[in-house]
């Protein structure tokens, strides 16, 4: 049986994909750039390892990744499937993923196809030929007609400048003077021009995906209803979506994406729906597994063990449409109370448009010990939920 190689061990969905492997009977070696990553404790996984973040040196880490492969070729005779839960940890394989190739299997794209996914800009480019609606986005050209509060986004997560690494995702600003400052300094730290995009309040969403040459296994959708950050962030609570007018539009459109793409892999296509107008907008694509994957997991849905079987040149079984996704709601504690906190303490322009009230965060909250379950938490894999606490305090 191959192996699994899974990195960006301290994240809640390389966990969650290292316990689904793990009760597959899959050997799992797990990575991460600190000691006290959760996945590096977890019951299910085989052997650990912490690595050089590809942030400090991608040289480092790709070289301790590869001697990690070699043995389990040995151990294993054949060569591990890796998982990547991060842009620095990605992108930094698949620049060398021809050399690579000889040690680790990366269900993936084509080399064009990945990088449009990960280049905002062409992205938007992309979606608009195929007539899914975007976000409004400003030419340096057109700044005259922005209106406040704006967006400033990189084209990338993460880039290396000059050998630096940058990374970064979204920037409120609320005068022009504060977008011409922001948009140089952002252009000057990472190489190229960010986006600058109207800003929109609505309900995000997310459309996941394993695909097969632009062919989807299986499709699920999720409806974000906290993020790390009431500005956004990484979802720590999210439900399953309803079967709605607007969740089928945005289906469509990611199975048009997909396709254009002819993606290969793990996908998630993020939208929004602004809540003046009602329309269905497209954010982003991310190409990698996502952090609301537990979700998806606990609906199960099997996506870990897809990717596998892709990586492996197995036949994956393909889950029909017509199958009935229970409604689940899944909760990553310590990010909501990080919510919390912001809700009661920060100092925020934004609280108008995204805060809602200290009285209502609390009780929204509180009322989620009852509906949710817990991302993180496992009654067979205890572990990992005390490390978690361990990793913040010594970070």
């Amino acid at each position: 049986m191959a192996s699994a190689l899974v990195l960006d061990g301290n994240l809640k969905s390389a966990l969650c994909v290292v316990r689904e492997l793990g009760r597959e009977h899959v050997p799992v070696v797990c990575g991460a750039k600190r000691r006290f990553a959760m996945g590096l404790y977890s019951t299910y996984t085989t052997k650990s390892f912490v690595y050089t973040a590809p942030e400090v040196s991608r040289e480092a880490f790709v070289q301790e990744v590869v001697i990690q492969a070699k043995r389990l070729i040995q151990q294993y005779g054949t060569k591990p499937v890796v998982y990547c839960f991060s842009d620095a940890t990605l992108t930094t394989l698949v620049e060398q993923y021809e050399e690579l190739s000889e040690y680790i299997s990366i269900p993936l794209p084509s080399r064009e196809s990945f990088a449009l996914a990960f280049d905002k800009k062409a992205t938007y480019e992309c979606a608009q030929k195929l007539s899914i609606p975007t976000i409004r986005t400003y030419a340096e050209s057109t700044f005259d007609l922005v209106t406040y509060p704006c967006v400033v986004k990189n084209r990338h997560s993460i880039v290396w400048n000059n050998g630096i690494a940058q990374s970064g995702s979204a920037t409120f600003v609320f005068s022009r003077k504060e977008l011409d400052a922001v948009y140089k300094k952002t252009s000057k730290e990472t190489g190229e021009e960010p986006l600058v995009q109207e800003f929109i309040v609505g309900d995000e969403y997310g459309v996941e995906m394993v695909c097969n040459s632009g062919e989807p296994y299986a499709v699920y959708v999720h409806k974000r209803i906290r993020s790390l950050s009431p500005k956004g962030g990484a979802g720590v609570v999210k439900e399953t979506a309803k079967d709605t007018s607007e969740v089928r539009l945005m289906k469509m459109y990611a199975r048009a994406l997909v396709k254009q793409l002819s993606w290969h892999g793990p996908v998630m296509v993020e939208f929004k729906i602004d809540e003046t107008s009602g329309s269905v907008r497209l954010m982003e694509i991310n190409g990698r597994f996502w952090g609301s994957l537990p979700l998806a997991v606990t609906a199960g849905i099997p996506f870990p063990m897809m990717v596998y079987e892709l990586g492996v040149g197995n036949n994956v079984a393909q889950i029909s449409e017509a199958f009935e996704v229970p409604y689940v709601r899944t909760r990553h504690f310590l990010g909501d109370c990080k919510w919390l906190l912001q809700v009661f303490f920060k100092k925020d322009p934004l609280r108008e448009y995204l805060y809602p009230s200290r009285i209502r965060a609390l009780y929204d909250f509180k009322k989620e010990i009852f509906l949710s379950k817990g991302d993180v938490f496992a009654i067979d894999d205890i572990k990992p939920s005390f490390i978690e606490y361990l990793d913040i305090l010594t970070k």
